[in-house]
């Protein structure tokens, strides 16, 4: 009696193992497989997303058409490089010495007071037999629209014994080109011949300049 029962209890105690054990291998595979399915749902919505967000970069780039820069063309970049400012002018004046700066002043106040006036750099005033002549080929860089060159030429002369006096003679000729063209301008291009009056030879200068 106690074998058959012993028996019968290990048959189900068997049994009941064995479908516990199969349950759980149910429940292994379900579980994967819902897992499986979360993994490829969230693939295909990524995957979506970046198509959809593709095509409508696409669309993007055909609506807006590149643009592109147009190169400017070198002579154009050679002419403003080399483009004078606007109604500038340089005025050179020389003597025996250089440059004859209270000759210059005395014009630019005068004659070329609605010019813009600029200060020549030493360079360009030692080039003073190429610019007598009109030839500025050698200005490059940043350039007057005007030059204006000539000579001025000084004469000194005792006056009588009672007078005690020295008369000073102005001798000035200038020209004045375009730095553009290399033409002269004759309305700024003169021949100027004064006198002064002085007890010094300084005085009578100063004096003959005031008349320019």
């Amino acid at each position: 009696m106690k074998l058959k029962t012993e028996r019968s209890i290990k048959f189900w105690l068997t049994t009941i193992a064995k479908i516990a054990f199969i349950v759980l291998i149910v429940f292994k595979i379900y579980d994967f497989v819902i897992s499986k399915k979360s993994e490829d749902r969230s693939e295909n919505k990524v995957t979506v997303k970046n198509d959809s967000l593709n095509s409508k970069a696409e669309i993007i780039d055909k609506e807006l058409p590149l643009v592109k820069n147009k190169p400017i063309p070198q002579t154009k970049l050679k002419k403003e490089a080399s483009a004078p400012t606007k109604n500038s002018i340089y005025v050179l004046i020389y003597n025996s010495n250089g440059i004859d700066y209270s000759i210059a002043n005395r014009l630019e106040n005068t004659v070329f007071q609605k010019y813009n006036l600029s200060t020549a750099p030493s360079e360009i005033v030692i080039k003073k037999n190429e610019f007598l002549v009109g030839n500025f080929s050698s200005l490059k860089k940043i350039k007057p629209e005007f030059i204006v060159t000539g000579e001025v030429d000084y004469s000194f002369k005792k006056g009588s014994q009672s007078s005690n006096t020295i008369s000073c003679q102005i001798n000035l000729q200038f020209s004045t080109y375009s730095t553009i063209t290399s033409t002269k301008q004759r309305d700024l291009s003169k021949s100027i011949q004064v006198n002064g009056i002085g007890f010094t030879e300084e005085e009578a200068k100063a004096n003959a300049i005031k008349k320019i």
